[in-house]
């Protein structure tokens, strides 16, 4: 029994016993095993990262190529319609070499074909241009615009252009042009902003207050409006420096002078016996009785209209010489008759309502009787170097400027008896024209012809306010200097005012807007309901139509970009009321 015990240990030893050899073996299965699973794994794992990995690169290539069009596509939007970000496109100052004499219209069809195109001169070398400046050529163009919203009128662009005319440089910028149409592949530099630094008028004349033409002459350079050969009939009449100074065959009161891109630009007539004489000062007059003058005189131009010269046509037999110019001994010369119209008119509609009433009387002048008044010499003439007579007036007597601020014009279908009463908001009234007493009471007809009850005839009601508060406008436009005439030719229009009262208001308002130089203004408009907040208008019967607009601007020396403000347009209907004013903020 114990045999049999101790060979079932044997055999259970035999069993257990591990031998070099086996582990040898399972060693190197193992490592096999671990290399077969290693690869499996490493391959599989490879295999994905290399999809994931070009599945990210084809998705950002379609994303660059996503932004990439979007990209050209604001880059062409830039070529055609400049935004806001053309603001930092860099000034390039240029001076241009002006041709002497008048070139004919070219075709550019890249720019417009529906235009006018004139090559007037070239740009002048400077070591300081970009190389792509040199050798351009200056271009004008001019197109005519008969836009839906802005009716009619001239625009007035400027180029620099390459000798193939594939590259084009833009002064202007379009969003100061309004219903322009350029070639819609038109694209041009938008890197560079060209500064015209050559004066466009001859001999300089921006630079200096007035100049002698060679007929003794003196003028002055008007408003910033320019003409091309078609809107003006002219012949000529004078030089300056060889530089002819043309009239109007229509108007002799009016005269031109060309600029260097051969257009007409009005010149202001000053009668030499005003020149070098101050608002307030004396004119140089020792009158019959050998006392020297102490008054300044208007020798104006007429109403609203800063440039229609007074020119009286009045016949020397009606005048007298009551005087003489100190220096040359010219006549001064006044009415005959003491009663002349325009002297009791002055005396009873500008001295009596308004110097007297309204300034004179507080300050405890006593009134002037009529007899002591025509001694005073309120209406003078004088003759000059062309024999044309021209009327002055006592600037004591009458009222100065001529124009209303605002203004308000009356058009019933029909003659009709009319109360207007103006109710300032904010403030009080500073002043009326006609007189008014709380109430104007009026008759008008149809043509605007507004009629008092003494019968005096007027073309418009004036009146001006004095007023804490002025409305904080979060929109309007930024205007060039330049562009002030056809900027209010546009708004005014499709607001919904005639030629006339545009006029007018342009007359009042460039002058006062460019008598002091500023690059741009900012400029926004209070529109029928909203000038309540400055005013409110009260008329009976009441108007069928009224149209408001009251401007409220700013100057600027730098541009700045605001929301543009919409203008409505307001339909001409049955009896009309139309009212235009302003004010600088």
């Amino acid at each position: 029994m114990e045999e049999i015990k101790q060979e079932i240990k044997n055999v259970d030893k035999k069993k257990g016993k591990i031998t070099l050899g086996k582990v040898a073996i399972v060693l190197l299965l193992l490592f096999v095993v671990n290399f077969f699973l290693a690869f499996i794994f490493t391959y599989y794992v490879d295999i994905d990262s290399q999809i994931s990995y070009k599945t990210d690169i084809e998705r950002l290539k379609g994303e660059l190529n996503s932004l990439g069009e979007e990209l050209d596509s604001k880059r062409q939007s830039l070529d055609c319609q400049p935004t806001e970000e053309i603001s930092e496109k860099v000034e390039v100052p240029v001076e241009i070499d002006f041709y002497s004499q008048y070139t004919e219209p070219i075709k550019v069809p890249q720019i417009c074909t529906d235009c006018v195109i004139r090559e007037v001169g070239s740009v002048l070398y400077s070591s300081s241009l970009p190389k792509s400046f040199l050798g351009l050529k200056y271009l004008v163009v001019t197109i005519e615009v008969d836009d839906e919203d802005w009716g009619e009128y001239t625009q007035v662009l400027r180029f620099l252009a390459d000798k193939t005319y594939t590259n084009f440089y833009l002064f202007e910028d379009l969003s100061d042009t309004y219903g322009v149409t350029l070639n819609k592949d038109l694209k041009y530099n938008v890197e560079y902003s060209p500064v015209l630094q050559t004066s466009i008028l001859p001999e300089d004349l921006d630079d200096i207050g007035h100049f002698k033409s060679n007929n003794n002459l003196f003028f002055t350079v008007g408003h910033t409006t320019t003409y091309y050969g078609s809107q003006v009939d002219v012949e000529p009449f004078d030089t300056y420096k060889g530089i002819k100074i043309y009239v109007s065959k229509e108007d002799p009161d009016s005269y031109y002078i060309k600029d260097r891109e051969n257009f007409f630009v009005f010149l202001v007539f000053i009668p030499s016996i005003a020149v070098d004489i101050g608002y307030d000062e004396p004119y140089p007059i020792i009158w019959s009785d050998n006392s020297e003058n102490i008054y300044n005189f208007d020798y104006g131009y007429d109403g609203c209209g800063l440039y229609e010269l007074r020119s009286s046509g009045v016949d020397k037999s009606e005048l007298k010489i009551t005087g003489y110019r100190i220096g040359n001994k010219e006549p001064i010369y006044e009415y005959i008759d003491t009663g002349n119209t325009n002297l009791r008119k002055t005396y009873d509609e500008d001295y009596l309502q308004y110097i007297y009433a309204d300034d004179e009387k507080d300050s405890g002048k006593p009134k002037l009787t009529y007899e002591e008044f025509v001694t005073l010499h309120p209406i003078i003439f004088w003759e000059d170097e062309t024999g044309r007579m021209i009327m002055f007036y006592n600037s004591r007597f009458v009222i100065r400027g001529g124009c209303a601020k605002p203004i308000v014009y009356l058009y019933p279908e029909q003659e009709t008896d009319i109360t207007v009463k103006v109710i300032p908001t904010t403030g009080y009234l500073t002043f009326t024209y006609p007189k008014y007493n709380d109430i104007w009471e009026v008759t008008a007809n149809k043509n605007g012809v507004i009629k008092d009850r003494s019968g005096n005839s007027y073309e418009y009601l004036w009146w001006e306010s004095k007023s804490d508060y002025l409305p904080d406008m979060q929109s309007g436009f930024v205007v060039k200097y330049e562009n002030l005439n056809i900027f209010f030719d546009l708004i005014l229009t499709k607001a919904g005012f005639n030629h006339k009262e545009i006029k007018d208001f342009k007359e009042y308002w460039i002058p006062t807007m460019v008598s002091e130089y500023t690059p741009y203004f900012r400029i926004s408009f209070l529109q029928n309901e909203a000038v309540d907040t400055i005013a409110n208008l009260v008329i009976n019967p009441s108007p069928d139509t009224e149209i408001r607009l009251f401007m409220i601007y700013d100057r600027l020396f730098e541009k700045e970009s605001i929301p543009i403000q919409e203008i409505k347009t307001t339909e001409r209907n049955g009896f009309v009321v139309t009212e235009w004013g302003g004010t600088r903020r």
